[in-house]
Parts: C-alpha cells; structure tokens; sequence
C-alpha cells in the first residue's frame, strides 16, 4: 500500500483469529472491521443507475485492490456490487471494500501463471451476468479475467443493465453474447448507450481488456489513468480514496443501512438506529444473493442457545486481546467461522488468500446469531461449528 503512494486500500484488514472448544465442540473465529452497505443495494436505491463520477471512483478502487491481490498471486473471480462494501459510519462511507473471496485463486502457485487449459467441468464459474469468457470456456481464473468482470460490472452501472440480462438461466446464450459483444466492441457500447456519449475511457478500457493475454500482466497504471482522466472532467476529481455515491432523488427509498452523502454540506442521509436483537429459533440468514431460512441446528434446540451464550462470553474474552482503543461510534465485527463457503460462493483448497484479504468462509449451514449491544458499538457473533 504504502510502495503505491496509496491512501487506502480497499481490502478488508484482519485483525485476528483463533478457535476455542465449547462442550467438546471446536470453533473457529475471525475479527475484522465491521462495513457498512453493499454497492448493489446502493444502485437498485439510485434507480438502477450511477453518475459518471460514481463509476469511475469505484472503477479505480476497485483496480487498486485487484493490483495489490494479484501481485500476492491471487485472483478474486467474483467482483460485483454486492461484493462491494462501504466504511461503517458516515465518516467512512465514501471508502469501498473488495470483499468475499469465496472464488479466489491461487493462479500462480509456484511462480509460474496456470497454464491456458479449458475444463468442462469448470464451465460459467462465477456470477452469471458478470463472469469473463475465460471462466465461461472453463479456465482456471486470471488477472485478465478480472478486468473483463469488471468492465461488465461499469457497463451496467452506467447503462442499468447489460444486453444478455434478458435470459440468464442459459448460460450459453451469456458466453456467446459476450463473445459477439466483444467482437465489435464500438457498435456493441453505442447500442448500450443509445442516444447518450459513450466515456471514451470506458471504451479504452474494454478493448484493453479484450487484447490481453491470458497470462499478461496487466498495465495497471494504464487503467487508472484513464479512470482518474475521466474523473477529472466530473465535479469528483480523484482524491485516491472516496467514491461519491450522489444522494437519493426525491421520493425515492433509500436502502436499509445506508449511509450517503447528500449534495447540500453538511447534511446526510443517516445509518437508522438498530434495535436489540435476540436469539431466535426463526432467526435466518440472508446471503448477498438469496434468501434462504438457516438450518442450523443451533438455533432449533434450547440447549444449544445456551451454549451458544456461553460460547459468546468466550468469544468476547478472546477478542479482547485484539482490541485496541477505537473512536466513538467506530465498530468490530467477530466471526466464527466454519469450513464451508457463505452462501452463494464457491471454493477449493487452492483458493486461500493470505490472511491480509480477511476471508469470509462462514457456514451457512451451521450457523447461529446472536447480537449484543454495547454502549454505541453494535458486536455480531456467528457461530459456525468446526469438523
């Protein structure tokens, strides 16, 4: 971070983890900083559309934390608004975080890059609307293949969706549109944006996309000087940290949670008091991509509510040797994780990011809640039990 002359960095920051034995049953847990909205939600609330300046800020976030995954040999495969998160609280909500890395990959293991290799049985990895050509012929994840899932993600925020969102459920169809979109890319924009300029750094930066080999290094200063270029012909010049979300039209909802500047100084669109949860045998979990009631047999016996309590004190006096003094109004988040990935995602054994990118493997499956308040500070316990 600091060799890039960067002012942040959008990759989550680990702060520790551990595991400890409850009634013969191990856990594992996890502590980082607590975020606070997904990009995805943000852009249903502005109408399913952001400004110029709002893409492009995210844009070169986003190529900021691809370079400093990729120079560690990983990629992340799955970048899309609701793997986006904002700071918690409004002095932080301008800054944006890569997260969930449940489809990250190790390609270049031994200091030599995966070799070009199509796998059936790899085929349309990722999300289906964003995936590159590459993960939908069945190859390993790249650094080309980022910047392409990238370039899709930009297209759509600016265009509110993308031409082969009309029949997702066949993901053949997905790739072959994608393969003709490519091959024309001026004829392909123009009849995206219709009536509308198409930013010509957008332009460039697709057909960069397109010319790069699958195990070429990609011209990260390149992309970012488009981006800031662009950014400098909007009222949000790049400030190598913030990402301005404009603030809602009226009569519009904002989403819940959110937190977003408003044009007028000084005033914002405040994060609304959350109320005391308590443990439930109806509790579910909500993934970024579904809702699905939990199965967890911890919040279905009473037995293991109670030990689920008891395993909370725990957790507390082991986390405390991570805490540090924090500001008021600035929180933490302690998982305790499982094996499995988080619902929605995919992983392998070869996909394990260093502990820098703070990987969020919880059990979906195996999973209880509990929310306890403190003093300003909300603290969230899951629990996932351990093979």
């Amino acid at each position: 971070m600091h060799s890039h002359k960067q002012s942040h960095l959008g990759v989550p920051r680990y702060i520790g983890s551990g595991s400890f034995d409850n009634d013969g049953v191990k856990y594992r847990f996890m502590i980082m900083d607590r975020f606070g909205q997904d990009v995805e939600k943000l852009f249903l609330a502005s109408g399913s559309k952001f400004a110029l300046h709002t893409v492009f800020g995210l844009g070169l976030r986003i190529i900021e934390a691809l370079e400093y995954l990729h120079e560690q040999e990983y990629v992340h495969a799955d970048i899309k608004g609701s793997n986006l998160l904002t700071g918690f609280g409004d002095k932080n909500s301008s800054r944006v975080y890569l997260v969930d890395y449940g489809l990250a990959y190790r390609y270049c293991p031994s200091g030599e890059h995966v070799p070009y290799k199509e796998d059936p049985k790899r085929k349309h990895d990722g999300t289906i609307e964003y995936t590159s050509r590459d993960a939908h012929k069945g190859l390993a994840p790249s650094r080309r293949g980022d910047l392409e899932v990238l370039s899709y993600c930009m297209l759509q925020w600016l265009c509110s969706k993308l031409p082969w969102e009309d029949n997702l459920n066949n993901k053949d169809y997905v790739m072959n549109e994608k393969l003709k979109f490519m091959t024309d890319i001026d004829k392909s924009l123009k009849a995206c944006f219709g009536s509308s300029r198409v930013p010509e750094q957008l332009k460039n930066f697709f057909k960069y996309v397109n010319k790069l080999e699958y195990t070429e290094r990609p011209d990260y200063d390149q992309v970012k000087k488009w981006f800031r270029d662009a950014l400098k012909k909007t009222e949000h010049p790049d400030d190598g940290k913030s990402v301005h979300f404009d603030a809602f039209a009226p009569g519009k909802k904002a989403a819940v949670g959110t937190t977003v500047k408003a044009k007028s100084p000084g005033k914002s669109m405040k994060r609304p008091r959350q109320k005391d949860a308590t443990i439930t045998k109806d509790d579910e979990y909500t993934s970024p991509n579904k809702s699905r009631k939990s199965s967890s047999p911890l919040k279905k016996s009473p037995s293991n509510i109670k030990g689920a309590k008891t395993a909370t004190k725990k957790v507390k006096r082991l986390s405390s040797q991570f805490n540090k003094p924090k500001a008021v109004g600035s929180s933490r988040r302690v998982l305790v994780s499982g094996k499995k990935s988080a619902v929605g995602t995919r992983s392998s054994p070869r996909s394990k990011v260093a502990s820098t990118a703070a990987l969020n493997t919880i059990s979906a499956s195996s999973r209880g809640r509990i929310r306890a308040r403190r003093k300003n500070d909300v603290e969230t316990v899951d629990f996932a039990q351990s093979p």
